[in-house]
């Protein structure tokens, strides 16, 4: 069975180095979709208001199949609604996640 491996990027990177095998694409697409789910249920409170999040699916090779883009926007009634956001005194800018190849950690 092929293996694949789910990679994320919310407010910090996670490489999958040991991937998931499933039967064929199909079956890895819909854990994708499961992921992205799992990840908005587990921290609704960090998604709003942060950089967009992704699920990256690559092959055993790191060959990227799937980017998937979660990216809340609030409208300015919305923002009105909203506590003012406090920025940690060391926040600086969020590095981007970079992929490794698979295994490199």
């Amino acid at each position: 069975m092929p293996r694949f491996f789910f990679h994320t990027q919310t407010e910090v990177c996670h490489t999958d180095v040991e991937g998931v095998e499933y039967a064929g694409y199909v079956e890895a697409r819909q854990a994708a979709i499961r992921t992205c789910g799992q990840m908005m249920k587990d921290a609704p409170e960090i998604f709003w208001g942060s950089r967009p999040w992704t699920v990256t699916v690559t092959d055993e090779t790191g060959l990227i199949l799937w980017d998937i883009y979660l990216d809340g926007q609030s409208s300015a009634a919305g923002r009105s609604l909203e506590p003012p956001r406090r920025q940690p005194a060391d926040a600086g800018p969020v590095d981007e996640c970079r992929l490794r190849p698979n295994g490199q950690g």
